[in-house]
């Protein structure tokens, strides 16, 4: 503690010194980031991008920050009117009944605190656990004037203790601790240990009081390729063909998705209840949590298919008849459905029985198919998956790589992939001498082990895994590699963070000073400018209006994110301002000029707008081009499994058919910062 009071003094005369230097700044949130002190980071970043807005790495640590302090699905509640509205009625007719002692417990920015007091409370005590937003929390309830009328505290509710951080016991506990299957967010052993300790077991009332359930069985390719591998060869690589590589692990598999608009989904089943639960009935929680409690259901397939997922859903009876439902197409926007996905695809057949059982000891349900059909099979995480499924993508690498080296003779290759597939796969040329793969991720490198001991048509003895630091200090490898494979785009939307950099220090100290190849030899990242609303709500919170004039805009959005990633354009409303547009090329062949700037190179061009509307957002994917012809190209908004990203513009331009826009585009340790102004 001393040595960290000390830093923080140090940091404090330095800026007293430097008041001026936006270094001082970023290095002391760098220090607080570290010890997880998100706010005090949050504060130092936004003073040295007040000094220098071009601040590059702050603006990518600011973002990062709030990336990981809020998930975007928090705004999209906030912007749902219809959840706030119905909460809102359920708080007043509660407290009109004479619950008007309250706990709010996850408050976040302080909404359903701020309906407590607007609908006469006596006393509002909260509790928001994450640092930064329980820090906006105070500053909303400060800006509404009604910090003397509620209190929120910065702790867990498991941690409140009657009669030193609350006076006395509640008797209306509000609450939306809830996730797309309702239990994920610890909500039954929350509100049980409040029944416990926090609540007048005489008096007091949860909204909301009850939940219905329910769950559907699908058959979905998407949500199949999102969680199964769908390939049993790859060029010369073979795999056998009784073993399912999949997302396969011991933990809860389930998945959000909005059900409405998830294409070619069939539905095998009517829904059907999965489980009740009264809120209001202690012994019936605590019942639930048992570790011996589950349910055992018969389920009668109607449709003939395969069965790839559950589909998962539920009702909140807030109070009396007011209910809130997250089923698809149900006027709530806020919630999606989770999948629960079962990734052996088990064919059925119309009149077949499924037997299900339900569990739920670990403070969340998990879903299990009895006697599921479970044959030989290896377990890698779904982003794996998702990249190993990229079939289109990864055999453009494999072609143009193989025509890129056709006519070489003893070629080294240097495999710089997530998965090395196409490494692999060459392996096995007569043309190849020698084929290193680059990873230095832990969970990554015990898959490729697992990969590589169950495929054919390796040639191990020219193979080899390394850290990347590794091929850096052996001599004896210093320019001598032929090809250079490496992968930018991930089926996030984004580019590989940091990649840039070290793709061309490895050009400079490992690759051949003549006669090397690059794949891809460019990357352009193209453009279209987009309004669409359903972006926005998942950005920042639109108005205070959206929260019953709660002032709570100005504070919440410094959370707001530039960047958007898994962007699915089928499950978004949309309208197209421009053609599609360059936002950028990197072009990683050709010589560095000394006046440019390779780690962060950028570009400006100007945009003709075809559509009148709002420039909402600059929707963008990637061109590969593998080598100097024009024509062998890489679409990446081609490859189904994978999503494209958005840029979220902050200060939407009213725009019409006809003008201009001028658009600057700098790329930054895989992140891309874009400016936006009228021509």
């Amino acid at each position: 503690k001393r040595d960290y009071e000390g830093v923080v003094d140090a940091f404090k005369e330095a800026i007293n010194s430097y008041a001026l230097c936006e270094d001082v700044f970023f290095l002391f949130a760098s220090f607080y980031c570290r010890r997880l002190k998100y706010c005090e980071a949050t504060v130092n970043l936004l003073q040295a991008l007040k000094i220098n807005p071009n601040y590059n790495l702050a603006h990518i640590c600011l973002e990062n920050i709030k990336s990981s302090s809020i998930k975007r699905w928090h705004f999209s509640m906030m912007n749902d009117t219809k959840r706030n509205s119905s909460f809102k009625e359920a708080i007043q007719m509660a407290i009109f009944a004479g619950y008007d002692s309250v706990l709010d417990i996850g408050t976040g920015c302080g909404l359903l605190s701020y309906f407590a007091v607007k609908c006469g409370a006596k006393e509002v005590y909260g509790c928001e656990v994450n640092d930064l937003i329980f820090h906006i929390c105070k500053d909303i309830l400060q800006a509404n004037d009604i910090s003397d009328k509620t209190s929120v505290i910065h702790k867990m509710s498991t941690d409140l203790i009657v009669g030193q951080d609350i006076p006395k016991k509640a008797t209306l506990l509000v609450t939306e601790i809830f996730d797309s299957a309702l239990f994920g967010e610890h909500c039954l052993s929350t509100i049980s240990h409040a029944w416990k300790k926090l609540l007048d077991k005489e008096k007091a009332i949860v909204i909301p009081g009850k939940a219905c359930v329910f769950g559907a069985l699908f058959e979905s390719d998407y949500i199949r390729n999102q969680f199964c591998l769908n390939w049993k060869e790859f060029g010369n690589l073979k795999l056998p063909k009784d073993l399912f590589i999949c997302e396969n692990s011991p933990e809860l598999k389930y998945s959000t998705e909005d059900l409405s608009k998830l294409t070619g989904m069939r539905y095998l089943t009517e829904s059907f209840t999965v489980v009740e639960v009264d809120f209001n009935n202690p012994n019936q929680i605590d019942e639930i949590m048992n570790q011996c409690y589950q349910l055992t259901f018969s389920i009668k397939v109607d449709n003939s298919g395969r069965l790839d997922a559950i589909g998962v859903w539920f009702d909140l009876t807030l109070f009396d008849s007011i209910v809130v439902s997250t089923r698809p197409d149900s006027a709530a926007m806020a919630w999606e459905q989770a999948v629960y996905y079962f990734p052996f695809g088990k064919k059925l057949n119309a009149g077949d029985i499924v037997r299900l059982n339900a569990t739920f000891h670990k403070d969340a349900m998990e879903l299990k198919i009895i006697d599921e059909y479970n044959p030989r099979n290896i377990s890698f995480s779904d982003e794996t998956i998702r990249y190993l499924n990229g079939d289109h993508y990864n055999a453009f690498i494999k072609d143009t790589c193989s025509s890129l080296i056709a006519q070489m003779k003893n070629v080294k290759v240097l495999d710089f992939s997530y998965i090395p597939l196409v490494g692999l796969h060459l392996s096995s040329m007569e043309n190849v001498e020698k084929v290193v793969v680059i990873n230095d991720c832990e969970q990554v490198k015990k898959e490729l082990e697992e990969f590589m001991n169950c495929v054919e048509g390796i040639d191990y003895n020219k193979v080899c895994v390394k850290e990347y630091e590794n091929i850096l200090s052996e001599n004896g490898e210093r320019n001598v590699w032929d090809l250079l494979i490496v992968d930018f785009v991930e089926p996030s939307g984004l580019l590989r963070s940091n990649l840039l950099e070290r793709l061309l220090y490895l050009k400079v100290t490992a690759l051949k000073e003549v006669n090397f190849k690059i794949f891809p030899a460019k990357i352009t990242v193209m453009g279209m400018f987009v309004q669409s609303n359903d972006l926005v709500k998942r950005s920042r919170l639109l108005s205070d209006d959206y929260v019953d004039g709660l002032k709570a805009s100005e504070f919440i959005n410094i959370l707001e994110t530039e960047i958007l990633q898994e962007i699915n354009l089928t499950k978004f409303n949309y309208a197209s301002l421009s053609d599609h547009f360059e936002l950028l090329t990197i072009n990683l062949v050709e010589e560095v000029k000394p006046s440019e700037n390779m780690t962060e190179p950028s570009h400006d061009v100007c945009v003709k707008i075809t559509g009148s509307g709002e420039t909402h957002a600059i929707i963008f994917w990637y061109l590969l081009h593998g080598d100097s012809n024009a024509n062998n190209i890489f679409n990446t908004r081609h490859e189904r499994n994978w999503n494209l990203s958005a840029f979220i513009v902050k200060n939407t331009l009213s725009v019409h058919k006809g003008d201009s826009l001028s658009v600057k585009t700098t790329f930054c340790q895989g992140y891309l910062r874009i400016k936006i102004n009228r021509v």
